[in-house]
């Protein structure tokens, strides 16, 4: 296997984990401070939910940037 493909494979990690930190970046601080209905706490929710996607994606490309970068190719 190539250098290019595990720099690839490292490439896709740290894009990964810099969608990660955006979900650090997206998590609501003070959604539970607010009172229930208004308009601070639904916007928390979706900030939640959008948090939660970015980490679950952030996550999946780790991993698949780790199995590129340290598992052989079927082909070889």
């Amino acid at each position: 296997m190539g250098i290019h493909i595990r720099v690839l494979g490292v490439l896709i990690v740290a894009c990964g984990v810099a969608v990660c930190y955006g979900a650090v970046a997206l998590w609501p601080a003070g959604m539970f401070e607010a009172p229930l209905g208004s308009s601070l706490w639904v916007g928390g929710v979706l900030r939640l939910v959008g948090a939660g996607i970015a980490a679950l994606f952030g996550a999946g490309n780790v991993i698949a940037g780790l199995a590129v970068a340290l598992l052989r190719p079927a082909r070889e």
